[in-house]
C-alpha cells in the first residue's frame, strides 16, 4: 500500500487512522486531477449531556449556540481550505451541523491533509480511500486536543 505523505508542520488528527479493508486490492494512486468533495466535521462547543436536557425544549438556534461548532473554529477551517486551494461549498446550518464541505483536486487534498489517496477494488465494489492518519496544522485542534498530541 502507498504510504501517506508526511508534513512536519502538521500533526495526526486523533481518531483518523485508517487501515486497509480486508480483501482489498490496491489498484493504484487516484488521478491527482480528479475533483472530490470532503466533509470536515468539527467538535461541538461543549459536550451534550442528555440527562441535563431532560424535559427542556431548545429551539434550533438555541441548540446550535450551545452545542454547535464554534464560529471561530469554522472560520479557521475555511481559511485553511482557501490556503490549500480548496473551495468551501455553501452549506445551510454549518454551526448546528458542525460540518464544512470542501471541494478540490485530489492533489490539493493530499497536500492539505498530508495523505495519499488510492483506488481500491473490493468484492463489494471499487472505492477511493487512504491508509494512515489525516494530518492538520496543530492550531486547527481545540486546546484540549493539542495537549494530547
Amino acid at each position: 500500500m502507498t504510504e501517506s505523505k508526511t508534513d512536519s508542520t502538521k500533526i495526526a488528527l486523533p481518531g483518523s487512522e485508517r487501515e486497509a479493508m480486508p480483501q482489498t486490492k490496491l489498484v493504484g494512486q487516484t488521478d491527482p486531477n480528479q475533483l472530490v468533495e470532503v466533509s470536515i466535521v468539527l467538535k461541538q462547543r461543549r459536550e451534550l449531556k442528555v440527562d441535563e436536557l431532560q424535559g427542556k425544549v431548545l429551539s434550533h438556534d438555541e441548540f446550535a449556540a450551545a452545542y454547535g461548532a464554534d464560529p471561530h473554529q469554522l472560520e479557521r477551517v475555511r481559511a485553511f481550505a482557501r490556503a490549500n486551494n480548496l473551495e468551501v461549498l455553501p452549506q445551510p446550518d454549518e454551526v448546528a451541523r458542525r460540518t464544512i464541505v470542501v471541494r478540490g483536486s485530489v492533489s490539493n487534498l493530499e497536500k492539505a491533509f498530508a495523505v495519499t489517496l488510492n483506488d481500491y477494488q473490493h468484492p463489494s465494489g471499487d472505492f477511493r480511500g487512504r491508509t494512515g492518519s489525516v494530518h492538520i496544522p496543530p492550531e486547527s485542534l481545540p486546546m484540549e486536543d493539542r495537549k494530547n498530541t
